[in-house]
């Protein structure tokens, strides 16, 4: 699925959902850094809203793929989407399964909470592309 090949629907909600995750990154970057790395973090209500930050344009993440789901008109390419999204979800679940019972009884650190959305990301994004490149 190259963008050349994508109708101007998805090519949008693609460009949609690439922007929400590189601002849900930058925002993760920037969190990161005034509570870690800055001599003065914040405290009170302004931590906890600073904290929540990079939370938001995940949440757009998740609107803008139920969105596109809905308004998808290929019944194809809505079950392939789908389908990834499904196993995305799945392979995260399982691997922090996994990884909690060998936190749990190995004392290993815990992983930052934005690793679990860049797997189930990644995983999904690796799925829709092999379910579509085997469709072809």
């Amino acid at each position: 699925m190259f963008n050349k090949n994508l109708s101007k629907f998805q090519r949008r909600s693609l460009q949609l959902f690439s922007s929400s995750i590189l601002l849900t990154a930058g925002l993760t970057m920037l969190t990161h850094e005034l509570f870690r790395h800055h001599s003065n973090p914040p405290t009170g209500p302004l931590a906890w809203i600073l904290a929540i930050l990079p939370a938001l344009p995940f949440l757009g993440t998740i609107y803008l793929c139920l969105r596109y789901l809905a308004r998808e008109k290929d019944e194809f390419i809505r079950a392939q989407v789908l389908l990834a999204l499904l196993q995305g979800a799945f392979l995260t679940l399982g691997a922090t399964v996994v990884y909690t019972f060998l936190q749990n009884y190995l004392d290993i650190p815990a992983p930052p909470a934005m690793a679990y959305v860049d797997l189930f990301l990644i995983t999904a994004m690796v799925a829709l592309r092999i379910h579509l490149r085997n469709s072809q």
